[in-house]
């Protein structure tokens, strides 16, 4: 599936934000309004118009942020 999601990126398709009965769900697990504002932004066909990672990591909700990840955040910025 990965190259289909990056054909489709590349012509301008980005996903549907998840709704229905599992809509509160997916909200309570940190996809909010705020976050999908966000990756909205990243997904911009100017890259230049993308948020850089700093002010990605500062509007990132501190829940997802302390998730066990194998990424040194400090190391990227």
């Amino acid at each position: 599936r990965t190259p289909e999601v990056l054909i489709r990126s590349t012509q301008g398709e980005r996903p549907l934000r998840p709704s229905g009965p599992d809509a509160d769900a997916i909200v309570k697990r940190g996809l909010d309004d705020n976050l999908w504002q966000l990756l909205t932004e990243c997904w911009d066909q100017q890259p230049q118009k993308r948020p850089k990672i700093q002010e990605v990591l500062g509007r990132l909700p501190p829940v997802l942020l302390n998730q066990s990840t194998n990424v040194n955040v400090t190391s990227i910025c």
